[in-house]
C-alpha cells in the first residue's frame, strides 16, 4: 500500500512480504482497512497511515455465511468485500446455485457480528457492491446473459433498480457525494470508456472518449471536489491483429 497525500510525496505504507490489497478508509480517514495475509489465515487488517501502526481486524473464514450450499465469490475480496463508510456492515457477493448475490454483514466493534441478510435477488447475479457516501445505497453490478449492467438497491434491500440497459459491460466505479451519480467502466462495440449514470434520472454521461478497441479502463472514481475523475487504462501492443467481423 501507498498513501498520496499532495503535496507531500508518495509514501510506502506497508513493507512486509505479504500482499496488501483492497484498501478501504475507516471512520475518522487515518486508519485503511485492507486485505492481507494474517498469521491465522487471509483476512482484514488496518493500518495507521501516520504512524504505520497495523493491527489485525478478522479472518476472511468469520465471515458469516447462509444456510445451505454457498461459497464466497470466486472474485478477489479485495473487490466482492466493500465496508459502509461508518464500517458497520459491509456488502460482499456469495454464491448460491451458481448465481452470486449481495448479502450484508453487520458488523460490531469491527468485526463480524454474526448477521447477515440477503439483499439481491439477480436471477443472472449481482456482484461488486459499492456504497454511497450517506451509506443509504449500493450500487452494483448485475448481470443479464452475457451483458452487465449498474443496479442499485437500498441498504435495506428496498428499490432496486437497473440503471443502464446497453448491450455490453457495465462495471461499477464509485459514488459522487451526491449520493445519487454512479461512475463506471463501460464496454460497448467493444470500446471501453468512463461513464456516469443518474440514481433518479437514469441521466448517462460518456466522460471519455477513446475509439480504439486496444485496451481497456477500469477502477474509476470521483475527486474530492466531484470535478474530475482518477481511473486505470491499460492499451494492449502486440504483433497480433483484430479485424471487424
Amino acid at each position: 500500500l501507498f498513501l498520496l497525500a499532495a503535496p507531500t510525496p508518495l509514501r510506502q505504507l506497508t513493507v512486509d512480504r505479504a500482499n496488501h490489497s483492497g484498501a478501504q478508509w475507516m471512520p475518522g480517514d487515518r486508519e485503511i482497512a485492507h486485505v492481507t495475509r494474517l498469521p491465522q489465515g487471509p483476512g482484514f487488517a488496518a493500518i495507521d497511515s501516520e504512524s504505520g501502526r497495523t493491527r489485525p481486524l478478522f479472518l476472511l473464514s468469520e465471515l458469516p455465511r447462509p444456510p445451505g450450499p454457498s461459497q464466497p465469490s470466486t472474485a478477489s475480496p479485495s473487490t466482492n468485500i466493500s465496508f459502509s463508510p461508518d464500517f458497520s456492515r459491509l456488502a460482499m457477493a456469495i454464491v448460491q446455485d451458481g448465481r452470486p448475490n449481495i448479502w450484508m454483514a453487520g458488523l460490531r466493534h469491527q468485526r463480524p457480528d454474526g448477521t447477515l441478510t440477503q439483499l439481491t435477488f439477480e436471477k443472472d447475479g449481482g456482484s461488486y457492491p459499492v456504497w454511497s457516501t450517506d451509506g443509504r445505497w449500493i450500487a452494483y453490478q448485475c448481470n443479464t446473459g452475457t451483458d452487465t449492467n449498474v443496479c442499485v438497491t437500498r441498504a435495506d434491500g428496498r428499490e432496486r433498480a437497473q440503471l443502464t440497459h446497453e448491450h455490453g459491460q457495465s462495471w461499477v466505479g464509485g459514488w459522487k457525494s451526491d449520493n445519487d451519480t454512479v461512475l463506471f467502466a463501460a464496454e460497448r462495440n467493444g470500446v471501453w470508456n468512463v461513464e456516469s449514470v443518474s440514481r433518479t434520472t437514469t441521466q448517462n454521461h460518456v466522460l471519455t472518449q477513446f475509439t480504439l478497441p486496444q485496451g481497456h479502463v477500469r477502477y474509476p472514481r470521483w475527486d474530492a471536489a466531484n470535478q474530475r475523475t482518477v481511473f486505470q487504462r491499460a492499451q494492449t501492443t502486440a504483433r497480433v491483429w483484430t479485424v471487424e467481423l
